[in-house]
């Protein structure tokens, strides 16, 4: 799904990216000791966040600036919601965080909105009945709205992206060959990127990234 997206935007094909939003909302993740309490993984502004700073570097490259406003408890942030300035390129937000209620399933999406196309994402682990006239489920469904006012939806991999992440990985591995999609430096780019914004949090003010 993140390279369809990816070539949309460098090919030009829906025509200029002019905004693009994405999100990832859950509830606290208290049934794992590890994954609830900060001094593990930084609480949700790195253990969950940055994974949309890694797609945004990937997609877009590092923004010009960063705006953050959000949730902080005891120190740890626990939602953030980032407006990202390119210089001459798309507005982008995005806002991510574990306040959602409990019973509250995971959630993760994008909105892109192209000259001549809005590609919309939308993925969750609830459960969702199939429409049977589109032969598509709200569990992950890919939406691309046309100028014309017609809808289309793009066949996607039902393969976990986890899993197909992993494969990649292996692959990599078992071939003793770098990765052309991810690597050390995209982590740490992606870790700096969400450690600036919880900078622009805290000081309520921009932080220049450039």
């Amino acid at each position: 799904l993140g390279l369809l997206l990816k070539e949309a935007v460098s090919s030009g094909r829906f025509g200029p990216l002019a905004a693009l939003n994405l999100r990832r909302i859950i509830s606290q993740p208290d049934w794992s000791r590890e994954v609830a309490d900060a001094s593990f993984n930084g609480g949700p502004l790195i253990d969950l966040h940055i994974h949309d700073a890694d797609f945004l570097l990937y997609l877009l490259g590092r923004p010009d600036s960063v705006y953050s406003a959000g949730i902080e408890q005891d120190g740890v942030i626990q939602y953030v919601a980032s407006t990202y300035h390119y210089v001459g390129g798309p507005t982008v937000t995005c806002q991510c965080g574990a306040v959602a209620t409990a019973g509250r399933p995971f959630k993760h999406e994008f909105e892109a909105c192209f000259g001549k196309a809005t590609v919309v994402l939308a993925e969750a682990t609830e459960p969702a009945e199939p429409d049977a006239a589109l032969s598509q489920s709200a569990r992950q469904v890919l939406t691309v709205y046309h100028p014309d006012g017609t809808v289309t939806y793009p066949k996607v991999d039902p393969a976990d992206g986890f899993v197909n992440q992993l494969q990649h990985v292996a692959e990599c591995l078992a071939g003793g060959q770098a990765s052309t999609i991810i690597g050390a430096e995209s982590a740490r780019d992606a870790l700096s990127l969400v450690l600036d914004e919880g900078k622009a949090l805290r000081s309520g003010s921009v932080v220049a990234l450039r």
